[in-house]
């Protein structure tokens, strides 16, 4: 209160100021005027110069009053210049006839145009004839509410270019109370080419998705299907609109139900992404075969956002697997049957050449006799493990060698001697593996008849291995007497050893010789 007393008191003085200065300036020019003989009248014109005085002071006072008033409206003036003229959107505003009245410098910009070639000219000029019929409805419904109301339109500018304008509209008077339309006009170009852009990306995109075979779907952690490309609705035999927003779930059997559910519970956002395949029944009763691709969608939080999967069927492939299995054993069953036949005749060939060689009186003769029969016996124990085996095109060599062994012992009757096998379990393609038999026999029968024929106890060891190259590395050594250092193994006239050379260079393996301790033959081959 004590703050407006003294404005109140500032104006009183203001006010009694200019009287104050009239009589003292009326005081200063009575002075020489005292000697006047006539008083009354000099007393008059005193006052008189005193009002004209207190007049003119209050004239001045009242002429700085409207200098500051003018420069304030100045101001204002320019302010509301910079504001409706410069601001970042166009305003402009229309009469009930639809011609501008009033235009911002922005607008006149976008439009391409002088803000004086806007004056007067209708608003539905520079409208895109395209959306002319679109602007007259905006028009007659904001006539008919004279609410405010936001519109999307293309505007025309001069150089023939058009540019996307959001048109706000609000009601207001003129000066004569007639109703006008007030319009913020914003530039909403490079929103709509985004927007244009999205909307083809999205149909590029759809249109891809569309031309697939393959069954895709999208649905929530809820289970309910947010979309279904052509193929999925039709391999359902559904419309995709019956679909969506639905939990549709395929008929597939309990335990492939329980194997998915599964494999999708261990998706983390590390691993995204599982593969299954199942069977699944159609609404005819059809057995079907399906194989997905399954994607989960997560957040910028790690949380679970949708279910993508990509699926085919497989039905064809499976039935064409089916085939390619029975087929298989088909011809494992045939096979085997030929390994057996074979092993068969193999073994009537080594009864025939033993029956032979007990039939021999010379010594040497039946010898030759017993060794072709420990050869064909060798290769028949090839055939028996192929026609055991579950693996038609290959053998276990540790097993075979062990077989080998105790028929050669057999034959050959020598209790002092000690065959060992030592070796880790390796298997042998077929061809591979019965030159090797040959090898081992020939080699072992050779160290039998004469590493150990003074009566010498010994050990044979027989085996393969890998070495550094990765190569097989096949062992037969004994410490008998020693292979005698006179004798060329590989050119010699014993039968024996003229096959090991010949099998040798069949697998395209070496050989070598070590007398050290006793004898070493070692075969590398790949």
């Amino acid at each position: 209160m004590a703050g407006t007393d003294n404005k109140d008191q500032q104006r009183a003085g203001e006010g009694d100021e200019p009287c104050c200065r009239a009589e003292a300036m009326a005081e200063g020019d009575a002075a020489p005027a005292a000697d006047d003989g006539d008083g009354h009248s000099l007393l008059r014109m005193r006052r008189l110069l005193h009002e004209l005085q207190g007049h003119q002071i209050e004239l001045e006072r009242q002429n700085d009053e409207l200098r500051r008033a003018r420069m304030e409206r100045d101001d204002a003036r320019a302010f509301h210049f910079d504001f409706y003229n410069l601001a970042p959107v166009g305003y402009c505003t229309v009469n009930q006839q639809g011609e501008i009245l009033r235009a911002n410098l922005t607008l006149a910009g976008l439009l391409g145009v002088g803000r004086e070639a806007l004056l007067k000219q209708p608003l539905s000029h520079f409208v895109l004839p395209a959306d002319l019929e679109l602007y007259d409805r905006y028009c007659k419904q904001f006539q008919a509410t004279r609410a405010i109301q936001a519109w999307d339109l293309r505007l025309r500018r001069a150089d023939g270019d058009f540019l996307w304008a959001q048109l706000q509209a609000s009601v207001a008077a003129d000066a004569d109370g007639a109703p006008v339309c007030h319009l913020v006009i914003s530039d909403i170009t490079p929103r709509k080419q985004a927007e244009e852009g999205q909307r083809l990306d999205k149909a590029r995109y759809l249109s891809i998705i569309e031309d697939q075979t393959e069954l895709i779907c999208r649905y929530t952690p809820e289970g309910k299907l947010s979309f279904v490309n052509g193929a999925y609705a039709r391999y359902y035999g559904k419309r995709p609109d019956e679909l969506i927003n639905i939990n549709f779930i395929p008929h597939i059997p309990e335990a492939e139900m329980a194997m998915i559910d599964g494999l999708i519970a261990a998706i983390t956002p590390e691993n995204p992404l599982t593969k299954y395949e199942h069977r699944v029944i159609t609404a005819t009763g059809e057995v079907r075969w399906q194989r997905w691709t399954h994607r989960c969608i997560y957040g910028a939080e790690g949380e679970l956002v949708e279910h993508q999967a990509v699926g085919h069927d497989i039905t064809d492939r499976k039935h064409v697997e089916e085939l390619v299995v029975r087929s298989l054993q088909e011809k494992e069953v045939m096979l085997k049957e030929i390994h057996h036949r074979v092993k068969n005749n193999l073994q009537v060939v080594c009864s025939l050449l033993n029956l032979q060689a007990k039939r021999i009186a010379d010594p040497q003769t039946r010898i030759m006799f017993e060794e072709s029969r420990d050869r064909v016996m060798s290769m028949a124990l090839v055939h028996e493990k192929l026609y055991q085996a579950k693996d038609l095109a290959h053998i276990d060599f540790k097993e075979y060698l062990q077989r080998v062994a105790t028929g050669l012992a057999a034959t050959y009757n020598q209790p002092n001697v000690a065959i060992c096998v030592g070796m880790d379990n390796v298997s042998l393609n077929v061809n591979v593996g019965i030159p090797c038999g040959l090898i081992v026999n020939e080699l072992l029968s050779n160290a039998l008849k004469y590493a150990f024929a003074d009566g010498r106890k010994g050990t044979i060891t027989l085996g393969i291995a890998l070495n550094d190259q990765g190569h097989k590395r096949l062992i037969v050594e004994d410490d008998g007497i020693g292979f005698p250092a006179e004798v060329d193994f590989r050119n010699t006239s014993s039968l024996g050893l003229q096959i090991v050379m010949g099998l040798i260079g069949q697998i395209h393996g070496v050989i070598e010789l070590s007398r050290a301790a006793g004898s070493r033959f070692a075969i590398t081959f790949p």
